[in-house]
């Protein structure tokens, strides 16, 4: 509730709010949401129910494939740039009429019969009525011959496919699929969502140059979707290894030069901000300092053990091509942030050993002592068939060493964020985000549960 109000307090009054749930919480979460928006000006618009799967069998029960999707506005002058979806076939049937262009046409009703607006009473060439329109945009439609004239001397309007729009969206949105294990934006996070959905709220809610937030970014689908349609964008997430996703994922898909507009902030810079991340009480945040030394060293390459506990002396591990008959080789990391000593060397190797590892890397916060580089010189070099080059059989990197530069420059195989096409003519057009963004307010939040 908290996490909600904050939000609602730097939305801007243009703003929208949109929180992704299931079934199962979505109506305690909108007794909360009502709390926080309709007593302040805001109003609560749509539940939006998202076809996430296809279907299947739940023991006992209905099939479960639904997400829900929340519509809030913090007042009445919220941005809404209506959407259409596509007509169906059998809807397109309708209009079996041509006109001397070749333009297919159907008729619809003119009468304001019913109507809880009322109409205009009127006659006009000899059919008394109650129309939709006054008699000047009668004679209008009349002119433009958008008028027809039935045998039994009714009128009635002209409506043109190919001047339709489509059908105005309803909250029922099962025309976008989910992502499934053949889907070329797949990422192999667990909760992402189809970019195709983010796109959809971003563009119905914001005009290029809004700002939108996801507060919980996860592998980045909002980002990217942002970042797609000249957004500006926060995307924040208690994670590093999501952030380097995020990074890498738009890296790829914008180029290179759009990490030069993007400001990371939480990510250790500095050998003081590194100690502060390696020393916090909390365990969760205490691991993402592994997962930060690991993913940074690696380039965004390896696979960290995210679990706590017993990890076996194995903090992450990468592949990498052995030969060129396409043999992959085992690189371990172990991360320490305390004492060290020649001892930790040895158990690195020793755990090489029974991992079947090639090469093994200790990262250490802690400047490692002569007797540890002694330790670590002994196990000698392993000599790489792919570019003729030798590597320390056991590597020692410093959190200092990380700062100042120092990566892995071994072939690797394995890219453990899966990336998507390259977006063509997009990569020389990238936006930055203002410093004083969450002062100025932005335009819309999106959050899953």
């Amino acid at each position: 509730t908290l996490r909600v109000a904050e939000i609602h307090r730097v939305l801007k009054p243009t703003g929208s709010f949109y929180f992704h749930c299931d079934p199962t919480a979505s109506h305690y979460i909108k007794i909360v949401l009502d709390s926080i928006f309709c007593p302040n000006g805001g109003d609560y618009k749509n539940e939006i129910t998202w076809k996430r799967t296809t279907a299947h069998n739940d023991s006992s029960r209905y099939g479960n494939n639904v997400d829900i999707i929340f519509f809030y506005t913090k007042s009445k002058d919220y941005t809404w740039n209506p959407s259409y979806s596509m007509y169906t076939e059998d809807y397109k049937k309708r209009f079996k009429r041509k006109d001397a262009n070749g333009r297919r046409w159907t008729d619809d009703n003119l009468t304001a019969k019913g109507l809880s607006g009322g109409g205009y009473e009127y006659e006009y060439k000899g059919c008394h009525s109650l129309w939709r329109v006054p008699p000047d945009s009668m004679e209008r439609l009349d002119s433009e011959g958008r008028l027809h004239f039935t045998n039994k001397g009714g009128i009635r309007l002209k409506r043109y496919l190919d001047e339709m729009k489509g059908i105005p969206l309803q909250s029922l949105w099962d025309d976008i699929s989910p992502i499934n294990s053949q889907a070329k934006e797949r990422l192999g996070y667990p909760t992402q969502k189809p970019e195709a959905l983010l796109q959809r709220i971003i563009e119905v809610a914001t005009n290029e140059g809004d700002v939108v937030l996801d507060a919980y970014c996860g592998c980045g689908t909002t980002v990217a979707a942002a970042q797609k349609l000249n957004r500006h964008w926060i995307g924040i997430d208690i994670t590093y290894q999501s952030i380097g996703l995020i990074m890498k994922r738009l890296t790829v898909s914008h180029g290179k030069s759009v990490i030069d507009n993007i400001k990371v902030a939480g990510v250790p810079k500095d050998m003081e901000s590194a100690i502060s991340l390696a020393n916090r009480e909390d365990d969760r945040v205490r691991k993402e300092f592994e997962k930060w030394a690991i993913q940074t060293y690696s380039k965004n390459r390896a696979v960290v053990n995210s679990k706590k506990g017993a990890d076996r002396g194995v903090d992450g591990f990468l592949l990498f091509l052995e030969d060129h008959g396409g043999e992959y080789g085992r690189v371990i990391f172990q991360v320490k942030s305390g004492k060290v000593s020649s001892r930790d060397i040895r158990d690195l190797y020793g755990t090489m050993n029974r991992e079947d590892a090639c090469m093994g890397v200790f990262i250490t916060l802690k400047p490692p002592t002569s007797a540890m580089l002694k330790e670590a010189k002994q196990y000698g070099l392993y000599e790489n068939i792919i570019n003729s080059e030798s590597y320390p059989v056991v590597d020692i990197v410093s959190v200092e060493g990380l700062l100042t530069g120092e990566r892995l420059s071994v072939p690797m195989a394995l890219e453990v964020f899966k990336v998507l096409p390259k977006i063509a003519d997009k990569s020389h057009k990238q936006l930055s985000i203002l410093p004083n963004v969450i002062d100025d307010g932005f335009d819309i939040y999106r959050q899953s549960a």
